[in-house]
């Protein structure tokens, strides 16, 4: 089979996704829409309380975004202004843009040229006294070699 036969790959389809819990979706939905808890509120703590419960951990926080989620998490490691933090040189702009927010420097590793993922062969150059965490970035279906990153890092 040729790539012409196989048709188009949709981006998204969220009827496969959603159908299944199509009526527990929508009753979340109206919720919130009645509470006007868009940002916080009962079926957040609800959320969070559900997921940290599943992790077996005793916290879970809910934030905005992917940024977000990656800025909080720098700031509970403690990263901030003075430190570095490399990553992919090839990665969605939020992915520095939260090592900035954090108030670190963003340090850009090569990436493999085959792969488009982080270079773990060259990772070791990008580490400095002041590097304080990698962020390796997962692309295309592919992961990081995150043994490898964890033999430098």
């Amino acid at each position: 089979m040729n790539k012409a036969e196989l048709g188009p790959v949709p981006m998204l389809d969220l009827e496969r996704q959603h159908g299944p819990i199509h009526e527990a979706l929508q009753e979340a939905m109206a919720r919130v829409m009645a509470s006007g808890g868009f940002v916080g509120g009962p079926e957040v703590e609800a959320f969070e309380a559900e997921l940290a419960a599943w992790h077996g951990v005793p916290h879970c926080v809910g934030v905005a975004n992917g940024t977000d989620a990656l800025v909080v998490a720098f700031k509970a490691l403690g990263i901030g202004p003075g430190d570095e933090v490399v990553t992919a040189a090839v990665s969605f702009f939020a992915t520095a843009e939260a090592i900035s927010l954090a108030g670190a420097v963003p340090v850009f590793c090569d990436i493999h040229p085959r792969a488009a993922l982080l270079d773990t062969a060259g990772l070791e150059s990008c580490i400095t006294p002041r590097t304080r965490a990698v962020v390796p970035v997962h692309l295309y279906g592919q992961p990081v070699d995150m043994d490898a990153v964890a033999a430098v890092a």
